[in-house]
Protein backbone atom coordinates (compact mmCIF):
# COMPACT_ATOMS: atom_id res chain seq x y z
CA UNK A 1 0.00 0.00 0.00
CA UNK A 2 1.40 3.38 -1.05
CA UNK A 3 1.68 5.86 1.84
CA UNK A 4 3.56 8.83 0.41
CA UNK A 5 4.61 9.71 -3.12
CA UNK A 6 6.85 12.65 -3.96
CA UNK A 7 7.39 13.81 -7.54
CA UNK A 8 9.89 16.42 -8.72
CA UNK A 9 10.31 17.91 -5.25
CA UNK A 10 12.53 21.00 -5.26
CA UNK A 11 13.49 23.45 -2.53
CA UNK A 12 15.70 26.51 -2.29
CA UNK A 13 16.41 28.66 0.74
CA UNK A 14 15.90 32.37 0.09
CA UNK A 15 19.50 33.34 0.78
CA UNK A 16 20.98 30.44 -1.23
CA UNK A 17 22.11 30.60 -4.86
CA UNK A 18 21.29 27.00 -5.71
CA UNK A 19 18.50 24.59 -4.87
CA UNK A 20 19.33 22.22 -2.05
CA UNK A 21 16.80 19.71 -3.41
CA UNK A 22 16.16 19.54 -7.16
CA UNK A 23 13.51 17.39 -8.84
CA UNK A 24 13.75 14.45 -6.44
CA UNK A 25 11.11 11.71 -6.45
CA UNK A 26 10.39 8.91 -3.98
CA UNK A 27 7.73 6.60 -2.57
CA UNK A 28 7.01 5.29 0.92
CA UNK A 29 4.79 2.23 1.41
CA UNK A 30 3.40 0.41 4.45
CA UNK A 31 6.46 -1.87 4.75
CA UNK A 32 9.11 0.82 4.31
CA UNK A 33 12.16 0.67 6.57
CA UNK A 34 14.27 3.38 4.96
CA UNK A 35 17.73 4.66 5.86
CA UNK A 36 18.38 8.24 4.68
CA UNK A 37 22.08 9.02 4.23
CA UNK A 38 24.23 11.77 2.74
CA UNK A 39 26.91 14.29 3.64
CA UNK A 40 26.18 17.12 6.06
CA UNK A 41 24.47 19.93 4.17
CA UNK A 42 23.11 17.72 1.38
CA UNK A 43 19.47 18.37 2.35
CA UNK A 44 18.48 15.50 4.68
CA UNK A 45 16.97 17.79 7.32
CA UNK A 46 15.25 19.83 4.60
CA UNK A 47 13.64 16.69 3.19
CA UNK A 48 12.46 15.65 6.66
CA UNK A 49 10.89 19.07 7.21
CA UNK A 50 9.06 18.78 3.88
CA UNK A 51 7.72 15.36 4.86
CA UNK A 52 6.62 16.83 8.19
CA UNK A 53 4.82 19.68 6.42
CA UNK A 54 7.12 22.34 7.92
CA UNK A 55 8.48 23.81 4.66
CA UNK A 56 6.91 24.99 1.40
CA UNK A 57 8.28 23.38 -1.74
CA UNK A 58 7.86 22.95 -5.47
CA UNK A 59 6.55 19.67 -6.85
CA UNK A 60 3.89 17.17 -5.84
CA UNK A 61 3.58 15.33 -2.53
CA UNK A 62 0.66 12.95 -2.11
CA UNK A 63 -0.21 11.48 1.29
CA UNK A 64 -2.48 8.53 0.68
CA UNK A 65 -2.36 6.95 4.12
CA UNK A 66 0.12 9.01 6.10
CA UNK A 67 -1.63 12.00 7.64
CA UNK A 68 -0.14 11.34 11.08
CA UNK A 69 3.66 11.56 10.80
CA UNK A 70 5.57 11.33 14.10
CA UNK A 71 9.07 12.80 14.44
CA UNK A 72 11.91 11.96 16.82
CA UNK A 73 14.50 14.80 16.63
CA UNK A 74 18.20 14.39 17.39
CA UNK A 75 17.79 16.15 20.72
CA UNK A 76 14.29 15.45 22.12
CA UNK A 77 13.16 18.12 24.52
CA UNK A 78 12.40 16.99 28.07
CA UNK A 79 11.06 18.79 31.10
CA UNK A 80 13.12 16.98 33.72
CA UNK A 81 10.67 17.91 36.49
CA UNK A 82 7.88 15.91 34.84
CA UNK A 83 7.04 12.38 35.82
CA UNK A 84 6.98 9.80 33.05
CA UNK A 85 3.18 9.50 33.21
CA UNK A 86 2.83 13.28 32.78
CA UNK A 87 5.25 13.24 29.86
CA UNK A 88 3.03 10.71 28.11
CA UNK A 89 -0.13 12.70 28.81
CA UNK A 90 1.51 15.76 27.24
CA UNK A 91 0.99 14.03 23.88
CA UNK A 92 -2.76 14.63 24.39
CA UNK A 93 -3.00 18.11 25.93
CA UNK A 94 -6.80 18.15 26.41
CA UNK A 95 -6.74 14.80 28.14
CA UNK A 96 -3.71 15.82 30.19
CA UNK A 97 -5.49 18.97 31.35
CA UNK A 98 -8.57 16.94 32.38
CA UNK A 99 -6.37 14.55 34.34
CA UNK A 100 -4.72 17.49 36.11
CA UNK A 101 -8.08 19.02 37.01
CA UNK A 102 -9.31 15.66 38.33
CA UNK A 103 -6.23 15.33 40.52
CA UNK A 104 -6.68 18.86 41.89
CA UNK A 105 -10.40 18.25 42.43
CA UNK A 106 -9.75 15.14 44.52
CA UNK A 107 -6.93 16.78 46.49
CA UNK A 108 -9.10 19.79 47.32
CA UNK A 109 -12.24 17.75 48.10
CA UNK A 110 -14.15 19.64 45.43
CA UNK A 111 -17.87 19.41 44.87
CA UNK A 112 -18.86 15.81 44.14
CA UNK A 113 -21.06 16.78 41.18
CA UNK A 114 -18.20 18.71 39.60
CA UNK A 115 -15.86 15.74 40.07
CA UNK A 116 -18.38 13.35 38.51
CA UNK A 117 -18.66 15.65 35.46
CA UNK A 118 -14.88 15.67 35.14
CA UNK A 119 -14.79 11.87 35.27
CA UNK A 120 -17.51 11.78 32.64
CA UNK A 121 -15.46 14.02 30.33
CA UNK A 122 -12.33 11.97 31.07
CA UNK A 123 -14.09 8.80 29.95
CA UNK A 124 -15.60 10.61 26.95
CA UNK A 125 -12.09 11.52 25.75
CA UNK A 126 -10.94 7.88 26.18
CA UNK A 127 -8.79 8.64 29.22
CA UNK A 128 -9.04 5.10 30.60
CA UNK A 129 -8.13 3.55 27.27
CA UNK A 130 -5.17 5.95 27.00
CA UNK A 131 -3.96 4.89 30.47
CA UNK A 132 -4.09 1.27 29.34
CA UNK A 133 -2.18 2.17 26.17
CA UNK A 134 0.49 3.92 28.26
CA UNK A 135 0.99 0.85 30.45
CA UNK A 136 1.07 -1.45 27.43
CA UNK A 137 3.56 0.60 25.39
CA UNK A 138 5.72 1.45 28.42
CA UNK A 139 5.93 -2.28 29.08
CA UNK A 140 7.02 -2.93 25.49
CA UNK A 141 9.89 -0.50 26.03
CA UNK A 142 10.99 -2.26 29.22
CA UNK A 143 9.46 0.17 31.72
CA UNK A 144 7.56 -1.10 34.77
CA UNK A 145 4.53 0.41 36.52
CA UNK A 146 6.73 2.09 39.16
CA UNK A 147 8.68 3.90 36.43
CA UNK A 148 5.57 5.88 35.49
CA UNK A 149 5.94 7.88 38.72
CA UNK A 150 9.67 8.54 38.26
CA UNK A 151 10.95 11.98 37.26
CA UNK A 152 12.25 12.19 33.70
CA UNK A 153 15.54 13.56 35.08
CA UNK A 154 16.24 10.18 36.71
CA UNK A 155 16.42 8.33 33.38
CA UNK A 156 19.60 7.67 31.40
CA UNK A 157 20.16 8.94 27.85
CA UNK A 158 19.12 5.59 26.39
CA UNK A 159 16.01 5.46 28.56
CA UNK A 160 15.07 8.98 27.46
CA UNK A 161 15.33 7.92 23.82
CA UNK A 162 13.00 5.00 24.59
CA UNK A 163 10.66 7.36 26.42
CA UNK A 164 10.52 9.76 23.46
CA UNK A 165 9.92 6.92 21.00
CA UNK A 166 7.21 5.40 23.21
CA UNK A 167 5.39 8.75 23.36
CA UNK A 168 5.41 8.92 19.55
CA UNK A 169 3.86 5.48 19.26
CA UNK A 170 1.07 6.47 21.65
CA UNK A 171 -0.19 8.79 18.91
CA UNK A 172 -0.53 5.73 16.61
CA UNK A 173 1.42 7.31 13.75
CA UNK A 174 1.15 6.26 10.11
CA UNK A 175 4.86 6.97 9.61
CA UNK A 176 7.84 7.43 11.94
CA UNK A 177 10.71 9.78 11.11
CA UNK A 178 13.77 9.24 13.32
CA UNK A 179 16.73 11.65 13.18
CA UNK A 180 19.90 10.07 14.58
CA UNK A 181 18.07 7.97 17.22
CA UNK A 182 21.30 6.22 18.26
CA UNK A 183 22.87 9.39 19.69
CA UNK A 184 23.67 9.23 23.42
CA UNK A 185 22.48 5.65 23.96
CA UNK A 186 24.59 2.77 25.20
CA UNK A 187 25.09 -0.50 23.39
CA UNK A 188 22.39 -2.42 25.26
CA UNK A 189 19.84 0.27 24.37
CA UNK A 190 21.12 0.32 20.80
CA UNK A 191 20.65 -3.42 20.37
CA UNK A 192 17.20 -3.13 21.93
CA UNK A 193 16.27 -0.31 19.52
CA UNK A 194 17.43 -2.32 16.51
CA UNK A 195 15.34 -5.32 17.55
CA UNK A 196 12.34 -3.10 18.19
CA UNK A 197 12.55 -1.39 14.79
CA UNK A 198 13.03 -4.70 13.00
CA UNK A 199 9.76 -6.00 14.43
CA UNK A 200 7.61 -2.86 14.41
CA UNK A 201 4.81 -2.72 11.82
CA UNK A 202 4.82 1.08 11.51
CA UNK A 203 6.90 2.21 8.48
CA UNK A 204 9.80 4.54 9.21
CA UNK A 205 12.52 6.71 7.72
CA UNK A 206 15.68 6.90 9.82
CA UNK A 207 18.63 9.27 9.41
CA UNK A 208 21.82 7.75 10.77
CA UNK A 209 25.59 7.68 10.25
CA UNK A 210 25.81 4.40 12.20
CA UNK A 211 26.55 1.84 9.48
CA UNK A 212 25.92 -1.25 11.59
CA UNK A 213 22.61 0.20 12.78
CA UNK A 214 21.62 0.83 9.14
CA UNK A 215 22.64 -2.74 8.30
CA UNK A 216 20.52 -4.19 11.07
CA UNK A 217 17.23 -2.34 10.64
CA UNK A 218 16.81 -0.92 7.12
CA UNK A 219 15.53 -2.55 3.93
CA UNK A 220 16.03 0.40 1.63
CA UNK A 221 18.60 3.21 1.40
CA UNK A 222 17.89 6.73 0.17
CA UNK A 223 21.13 8.47 -0.77
CA UNK A 224 20.99 12.27 -1.11
CA UNK A 225 23.89 13.67 -3.10
CA UNK A 226 25.01 15.67 -6.10
CA UNK A 227 22.76 13.59 -8.40
CA UNK A 228 19.66 14.12 -6.25
CA UNK A 229 18.00 11.23 -4.43
CA UNK A 230 18.91 7.68 -5.44
CA UNK A 231 17.14 4.64 -4.03
CA UNK A 232 18.81 1.30 -3.34
CA UNK A 233 17.13 -1.92 -2.22
CA UNK A 234 18.57 -3.63 0.85
CA UNK A 235 20.56 -2.45 3.85
CA UNK A 236 23.70 -0.30 4.01
CA UNK A 237 26.17 -3.05 3.07
CA UNK A 238 24.11 -4.01 0.01
CA UNK A 239 23.89 -0.32 -0.92
CA UNK A 240 27.68 -0.03 -0.81
CA UNK A 241 28.06 -3.14 -2.95
CA UNK A 242 25.55 -1.85 -5.51
CA UNK A 243 27.14 1.60 -5.48
CA UNK A 244 30.54 0.04 -6.13
CA UNK A 245 29.10 -2.12 -8.91
CA UNK A 246 27.47 0.91 -10.56
CA UNK A 247 30.68 2.91 -10.37
CA UNK A 248 32.78 0.07 -11.82
CA UNK A 249 30.27 -0.38 -14.65
CA UNK A 250 30.39 3.33 -15.50
CA UNK A 251 34.18 3.31 -15.40
CA UNK A 252 34.28 0.34 -17.80
CA UNK A 253 31.78 2.07 -20.09
CA UNK A 254 33.98 5.16 -20.04
CA UNK A 255 37.06 3.10 -20.90
CA UNK A 256 35.21 1.45 -23.81
CA UNK A 257 34.06 4.85 -25.08
CA UNK A 258 37.60 6.25 -24.82
CA UNK A 259 38.99 3.30 -26.79
CA UNK A 260 36.35 3.82 -29.50
CA UNK A 261 37.10 7.56 -29.63
CA UNK A 262 40.81 6.79 -29.99
CA UNK A 263 40.09 4.41 -32.88
CA UNK A 264 37.86 6.97 -34.61
CA UNK A 265 40.48 9.69 -34.18
CA UNK A 266 43.06 7.45 -35.84
CA UNK A 267 40.68 6.51 -38.68
CA UNK A 268 39.76 10.17 -39.20
CA UNK A 269 43.41 11.20 -39.26
CA UNK A 270 44.37 8.42 -41.70
CA UNK A 271 41.59 9.16 -44.20
CA UNK A 272 42.04 12.93 -44.01
CA UNK A 273 45.78 12.61 -44.53
CA UNK A 274 45.33 10.26 -47.50
CA UNK A 275 42.68 12.55 -49.06
CA UNK A 276 44.88 15.62 -48.68
CA UNK A 277 47.84 13.75 -50.17
CA UNK A 278 45.81 12.86 -53.30
CA UNK A 279 44.01 16.23 -53.51
CA UNK A 280 46.27 17.38 -56.37
CA UNK A 281 44.42 15.21 -58.88
CA UNK A 282 41.18 16.98 -58.03
CA UNK A 283 42.43 20.53 -57.77
CA UNK A 284 42.94 22.51 -54.58
CA UNK A 285 39.37 23.77 -54.75
CA UNK A 286 37.99 20.48 -55.86
CA UNK A 287 37.06 21.87 -59.28
CA UNK A 288 39.04 19.57 -61.51
CA UNK A 289 36.96 17.44 -63.80
CA UNK A 290 38.04 14.30 -62.07
CA UNK A 291 36.87 15.55 -58.65
CA UNK A 292 33.23 14.73 -59.22
CA UNK A 293 34.04 11.46 -60.82
CA UNK A 294 32.53 8.49 -59.06
CA UNK A 295 35.98 6.92 -59.08
CA UNK A 296 37.62 9.88 -57.31
CA UNK A 297 38.99 8.16 -54.20
CA UNK A 298 40.34 11.39 -52.68
CA UNK A 299 36.89 12.91 -52.54
CA UNK A 300 35.45 9.67 -51.15
CA UNK A 301 38.15 9.47 -48.48
CA UNK A 302 37.50 13.08 -47.40
CA UNK A 303 33.76 12.42 -47.09
CA UNK A 304 34.48 9.33 -44.98
CA UNK A 305 36.78 11.41 -42.82
CA UNK A 306 34.06 14.00 -42.27
CA UNK A 307 31.52 11.27 -41.42
CA UNK A 308 33.94 9.79 -38.92
CA UNK A 309 34.54 13.24 -37.43
CA UNK A 310 30.78 13.72 -36.92
CA UNK A 311 30.44 10.30 -35.24
CA UNK A 312 33.48 11.04 -33.11
CA UNK A 313 32.12 14.42 -31.93
CA UNK A 314 28.80 12.81 -30.93
CA UNK A 315 30.58 10.01 -29.09
CA UNK A 316 32.84 12.46 -27.26
CA UNK A 317 29.81 14.54 -26.22
CA UNK A 318 27.97 11.42 -25.01
CA UNK A 319 31.01 10.11 -23.12
CA UNK A 320 31.51 13.48 -21.44
CA UNK A 321 27.89 13.65 -20.31
CA UNK A 322 28.03 10.10 -18.92
CA UNK A 323 31.43 10.44 -17.33
CA UNK A 324 31.12 9.11 -13.75
CA UNK A 325 31.77 11.55 -10.95
CA UNK A 326 34.50 10.08 -8.78
CA UNK A 327 34.86 12.07 -5.59
CA UNK A 328 38.47 12.43 -4.66
CA UNK A 329 39.10 10.34 -1.57
CA UNK A 330 41.46 12.45 0.48
CA UNK A 331 43.37 10.70 3.20
CA UNK A 332 45.58 11.79 6.04
CA UNK A 333 48.04 10.12 8.35
CA UNK A 334 48.45 10.37 12.11
CA UNK A 335 52.11 10.77 12.95
CA UNK A 336 53.46 9.54 16.25
CA UNK A 337 55.16 6.17 16.48
CA UNK A 338 55.43 4.50 19.89
CA UNK A 339 59.01 4.11 21.06
CA UNK A 340 60.79 2.89 24.14
CA UNK A 341 59.92 -0.26 26.07
CA UNK A 342 57.24 -2.73 25.13
CA UNK A 343 54.81 -1.73 27.93
CA UNK A 344 53.08 1.59 27.28
CA UNK A 345 50.64 1.58 30.23
CA UNK A 346 50.20 -0.33 33.47
CA UNK A 347 47.05 0.16 35.59
CA UNK A 348 46.93 -1.52 39.02
CA UNK A 349 44.04 -1.77 41.52
CA UNK A 350 42.36 1.40 40.28
CA UNK A 351 39.27 2.52 42.23
CA UNK A 352 36.98 5.49 41.75
CA UNK A 353 33.44 6.47 42.64
CA UNK A 354 31.03 9.20 43.65
CA UNK A 355 29.15 9.64 46.93
CA UNK A 356 30.54 6.43 48.35
CA UNK A 357 29.49 4.35 45.33
CA UNK A 358 32.30 2.85 43.23
CA UNK A 359 32.18 2.95 39.44
CA UNK A 360 35.01 0.43 39.43
CA UNK A 361 37.12 -1.07 42.18
CA UNK A 362 40.43 -2.89 41.84
CA UNK A 363 40.67 -2.39 38.06
CA UNK A 364 43.98 -3.64 36.61
CA UNK A 365 45.21 -4.02 33.04
CA UNK A 366 48.29 -3.52 30.89
CA UNK A 367 48.79 -2.14 27.37
CA UNK A 368 51.78 -2.75 25.11
CA UNK A 369 52.99 -0.43 22.39
CA UNK A 370 50.66 -0.48 19.35
CA UNK A 371 47.80 -2.12 21.33
CA UNK A 372 44.33 -0.92 20.36
CA UNK A 373 41.90 -1.02 23.26
CA UNK A 374 38.13 -0.46 23.20
CA UNK A 375 36.51 0.55 26.53
CA UNK A 376 32.88 -0.60 26.53
CA UNK A 377 29.96 -0.57 28.95
CA UNK A 378 26.54 0.88 29.61
CA UNK A 379 25.94 4.60 30.01
CA UNK A 380 27.01 5.54 33.54
CA UNK A 381 29.45 2.63 33.93
CA UNK A 382 32.47 4.96 34.03
CA UNK A 383 33.97 4.84 30.52
CA UNK A 384 34.66 8.58 30.21
CA UNK A 385 35.72 8.68 33.87
CA UNK A 386 38.33 6.00 33.21
CA UNK A 387 39.77 8.01 30.31
CA UNK A 388 40.00 11.08 32.56
CA UNK A 389 41.84 9.03 35.19
CA UNK A 390 44.26 7.72 32.54
CA UNK A 391 44.98 11.25 31.30
CA UNK A 392 45.35 12.77 34.77
CA UNK A 393 42.21 14.89 34.52
CA UNK A 394 40.87 13.02 37.57
CA UNK A 395 42.70 11.52 40.54
CA UNK A 396 41.96 7.96 41.60
CA UNK A 397 40.99 7.20 45.18
CA UNK A 398 43.19 4.10 45.13
CA UNK A 399 45.52 2.40 42.69
CA UNK A 400 48.10 3.61 40.18
CA UNK A 401 48.30 4.63 36.53
CA UNK A 402 51.84 4.31 35.12
CA UNK A 403 52.70 5.44 31.59
CA UNK A 404 56.00 4.77 29.86
CA UNK A 405 58.15 7.95 30.14
CA UNK A 406 58.41 8.17 26.34
CA UNK A 407 54.69 8.47 25.62
CA UNK A 408 53.00 11.61 24.30
CA UNK A 409 49.25 11.53 24.91
CA UNK A 410 46.65 13.04 22.60
CA UNK A 411 43.29 13.13 24.39
CA UNK A 412 40.01 13.89 22.64
CA UNK A 413 37.15 14.53 25.10
CA UNK A 414 33.48 14.98 24.23
CA UNK A 415 33.60 18.47 25.75
CA UNK A 416 35.50 21.25 23.97
CA UNK A 417 37.47 22.70 26.88
CA UNK A 418 40.71 22.64 24.85
CA UNK A 419 39.38 25.02 22.15
CA UNK A 420 40.11 28.76 22.04
CA UNK A 421 36.81 30.23 20.83
CA UNK A 422 38.49 33.50 19.79
CA UNK A 423 40.52 31.79 17.05
CA UNK A 424 39.63 30.53 13.60
CA UNK A 425 39.57 26.82 12.82
CA UNK A 426 42.89 26.91 10.97
CA UNK A 427 44.61 29.00 13.66
CA UNK A 428 43.49 26.60 16.38
CA UNK A 429 44.39 23.40 14.54
CA UNK A 430 47.86 24.63 13.49
CA UNK A 431 48.48 26.43 16.79
CA UNK A 432 49.91 29.35 14.81
CA UNK A 433 52.47 27.22 12.92
CA UNK A 434 52.09 28.36 9.31
CA UNK A 435 54.27 25.49 8.09
CA UNK A 436 51.52 23.09 9.18
CA UNK A 437 48.73 24.74 7.18
CA UNK A 438 48.84 22.35 4.21
CA UNK A 439 48.67 19.26 6.43
CA UNK A 440 45.95 20.83 8.58
CA UNK A 441 43.81 21.71 5.58
CA UNK A 442 44.12 18.16 4.24
CA UNK A 443 43.05 16.75 7.60
CA UNK A 444 40.17 19.23 7.93
CA UNK A 445 39.10 18.48 4.35
CA UNK A 446 38.83 14.79 5.21
CA UNK A 447 36.50 15.84 8.03
CA UNK A 448 34.42 17.91 5.56
CA UNK A 449 35.72 21.31 6.73
CA UNK A 450 36.81 22.63 3.36
CA UNK A 451 38.00 25.72 1.49
CA UNK A 452 37.12 29.02 3.21
CA UNK A 453 35.39 27.22 6.08
CA UNK A 454 38.80 26.93 7.77
CA UNK A 455 38.79 30.71 8.36
CA UNK A 456 35.55 30.68 10.33
CA UNK A 457 35.80 31.61 14.04
CA UNK A 458 35.24 28.74 16.44
CA UNK A 459 32.72 30.81 18.39
CA UNK A 460 30.33 30.67 15.42
CA UNK A 461 30.60 26.93 14.71
CA UNK A 462 27.95 24.28 15.20
CA UNK A 463 28.55 21.52 17.76
CA UNK A 464 29.53 19.14 14.96
CA UNK A 465 32.05 21.59 13.51
CA UNK A 466 33.57 22.25 16.94
CA UNK A 467 33.84 18.51 17.46
CA UNK A 468 35.74 18.11 14.17
CA UNK A 469 38.02 21.03 15.02
CA UNK A 470 38.88 19.58 18.43
CA UNK A 471 39.57 16.17 16.87
CA UNK A 472 41.79 17.68 14.15
CA UNK A 473 43.74 19.66 16.76
CA UNK A 474 44.53 16.48 18.71
CA UNK A 475 45.52 14.48 15.62
CA UNK A 476 47.94 17.24 14.54
CA UNK A 477 50.01 16.96 17.75
CA UNK A 478 51.68 13.70 16.63
CA UNK A 479 50.79 11.74 19.79
CA UNK A 480 52.31 8.34 20.50
CA UNK A 481 49.12 7.46 22.44
CA UNK A 482 45.65 8.40 21.21
CA UNK A 483 42.83 8.44 23.77
CA UNK A 484 39.50 9.13 22.06
CA UNK A 485 36.11 9.56 23.75
CA UNK A 486 33.33 9.09 21.15
CA UNK A 487 35.41 10.49 18.25
CA UNK A 488 32.79 9.66 15.58
CA UNK A 489 30.01 11.72 17.18
CA UNK A 490 28.84 14.32 14.63
CA UNK A 491 30.92 12.75 11.82
CA UNK A 492 29.24 11.79 8.55
CA UNK A 493 30.09 8.41 7.05
CA UNK A 494 32.83 9.70 4.71
CA UNK A 495 34.61 11.40 7.62
CA UNK A 496 34.32 8.28 9.76
CA UNK A 497 35.90 6.22 7.00
CA UNK A 498 38.77 8.71 6.63
CA UNK A 499 39.39 8.58 10.40
CA UNK A 500 39.21 4.76 10.39
CA UNK A 501 41.79 4.49 7.61
CA UNK A 502 44.13 6.92 9.37
CA UNK A 503 43.87 5.03 12.69
CA UNK A 504 44.41 1.67 10.99
CA UNK A 505 47.77 2.98 9.68
CA UNK A 506 48.65 4.70 12.97
CA UNK A 507 51.80 3.32 14.60
CA UNK A 508 50.97 4.36 18.17
CA UNK A 509 48.81 3.04 21.02
CA UNK A 510 45.03 3.57 20.91
CA UNK A 511 42.37 3.69 23.64
CA UNK A 512 38.87 4.46 22.40
CA UNK A 513 35.33 4.75 23.76
CA UNK A 514 32.77 4.51 20.97
CA UNK A 515 29.19 3.37 20.50
CA UNK A 516 29.90 3.05 16.77
CA UNK A 517 30.37 -0.72 16.60
CA UNK A 518 31.48 -0.68 12.96
CA UNK A 519 34.22 1.85 13.77
CA UNK A 520 35.21 0.09 16.97
CA UNK A 521 35.50 -3.34 15.38
CA UNK A 522 37.65 -1.94 12.59
CA UNK A 523 40.24 -0.07 14.68
CA UNK A 524 40.55 -2.06 17.94
CA UNK A 525 41.73 -5.55 18.81
CA UNK A 526 41.29 -5.59 22.62
CA UNK A 527 38.36 -4.74 24.86
CA UNK A 528 37.60 -3.86 28.48
CA UNK A 529 33.94 -3.91 29.51
CA UNK A 530 32.94 -1.90 32.56
CA UNK A 531 29.99 -3.34 34.48
CA UNK A 532 27.39 -1.01 35.97
CA UNK A 533 26.88 -1.97 39.62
Amino acid sequence: MLYIQGRNISFKYEEAENEILKNISFTVDKDSKIGLIGSNGCGKTTLLKILLGQLPFEGDLHRNNADNVAYLPQEPGFDDDLKMIDYFFNTKPELGELRKRLSESEENNADAEETVLLWYDYEKFDGFRFEADIERIAGQFGFCEEDLERAVSSFSGGEKTKLALASLLLSEPDLLILDEPTNHIDEDSLVWLENYLRNIKTPYIVVSHDRKFLDNCTRKIWELGRDGLKEYGGNYSLYRQEQERELNYKIEQQKTANRKIKQLKQAYSDRKQWAETHQASTGTEGNAKTYNSITNFAKYAMQKAKNIETRMEKLIEKAESEKPFIEKKRSFSIEGESKGGNVALRVEDLSFGFSGKFLFDGLSFELNRNDRLAVCGQNGSGKSTLLKLLTGNLTAENGTVRWSPSVKIGYYAQEFENLDFSKTILEEVTQGNNLMQSKARTLLGCLKIEKDMVFRPISGLSIGERSKTALAKILMTEPTVLILDEPTNHLEIESREALENAIMNYQGTLIVVSHDRYFREKVTDKMIELILF
